[in-house]
Formats: C-alpha cells, sequence, structure tokens
C-alpha cells in the first residue's frame, strides 16, 4: 500500500494525480444520455474516496451556479 509523501509535498502529491486544474472550464460528461453535457469549472481538488478510485473534483454549474463533486472519469476538457 501506498503512503502519502510528507506534509510538504502533499499537495504537490495531489496535483501530480489530477488531470484538471482549479478554475479549469470542463465539460460534465452526461453517463445515461439524456440531453446535452453541461459546462462546469472546477473549484476544488478532492482526495479519491479510495486509492483505485480516480481522483475527485468539486465542480460548479456555470450557468446555474449549483456545486456537486465529481470523479475524473465523470469530466472532460472542452475542445
Amino acid at each position: 500500500m501506498k503512503r502519502a509523501p510528507e506534509a510538504e509535498g502533499v499537495l504537490r502529491w495531489l496535483m501530480e494525480k489530477h488531470q484538471f486544474a482549479v478554475d479549469d472550464i470542463v465539460r460534465l460528461t452526461n453517463k445515461f444520455g439524456l440531453g446535452p453535457s453541461t459546462s462546469v469549472t472546477v473549484v476544488r481538488l478532492m482526495p479519491a474516496a479510495r486509492e483505485n478510485l480516480p481522483p475527485a473534483y468539486r465542480v460548479k454549474d456555470l450557468a446555474e451556479g449549483h456545486e456537486r463533486m465529481v470523479t475524473e472519469d465523470e469530466i472532460s476538457r472542452l475542445i
């Protein structure tokens, strides 16, 4: 089992695990194929719930202002 690095390196270690950064505008993918995808902005990086899960993010809907937590596999870059 991997151990997290010492306190001074935690932020760098966390950033290496995440594909997106705070303030990135990304597309929230629609898993069920209902309606169009939504543009959201990343407001906070969160650790994965477990080591084998993808990193998580707190994102905010640009149109409505709602926040939610998503995993990295639920969002993609805007092209």
